[in-house]
């Protein structure tokens, strides 16, 4: 499932533009997120899951969520503090909030593939992968790869990597 985020004013750029959540640089590479609106956005990511898992007789094992940037932020936060495991989590180039610490215990059943460039600025690439670390304590199917020089983007390198992965998680 991939949602769009609303517009709405965000600090670090001084404009409306497309955003889960507002925010704030603290230095390079270094968000601080609004902390009520990233809850109030995974409140509304869970109720679309929620809502999809009734069409699905309540398998939430056939959802996935995913997301690029805060999109991927979004994914990770809301797909994480499901009360329902689901079935997956697709990131890409984000990072899992501090909020959420400790992760959920028990997350056997959920699949997560992370990948972020190193040579990411926007998001910082060595900050996430401290987050992925609490990621991949928590959750027993966790892939984390990361791309060598690649900035804040997808890349053409990723796109089948990200294929496999919903071939993997769905047959």
């Amino acid at each position: 499932m991939l949602l769009a985020a609303p517009q709405r004013y965000v600090a670090a750029v001084g404009a409306s533009y497309t955003a889960w959540y507002d925010f704030k640089m603290t230095s390079p590479g270094i968000e601080e997120a609004n902390l009520p609106q990233l809850h109030m956005m995974s409140q509304r990511i869970s109720k679309v899951i929620s809502r999809e898992a009734h069409e699905l007789s309540d398998d939430f094992s056939k959802i996935f969520v995913g997301g690029f940037s805060q999109g991927s932020v979004m994914a990770l936060y809301a797909g994480l503090g499901q009360s329902k495991e689901i079935g997956g989590v697709c990131a890409l180039s984000g990072y899992l909030h501090g909020s959420i610490d400790p992760v959920p215990a028990g997350l056997d059943k959920i699949r997560v593939l992370v990948y972020h460039g190193q040579g990411d600025r926007r998001i910082n690439y060595v900050m996430a992968a401290k987050s992925y670390e609490r990621i991949k304590a928590a959750v027993k199917n966790v892939e984390v790869i990361s791309e060598p020089d690649m900035e804040h983007e997808i890349s053409g390198h990723e796109v089948p990597i990200i294929r496999a992965f919903f071939a993997k998680c769905m047959p």
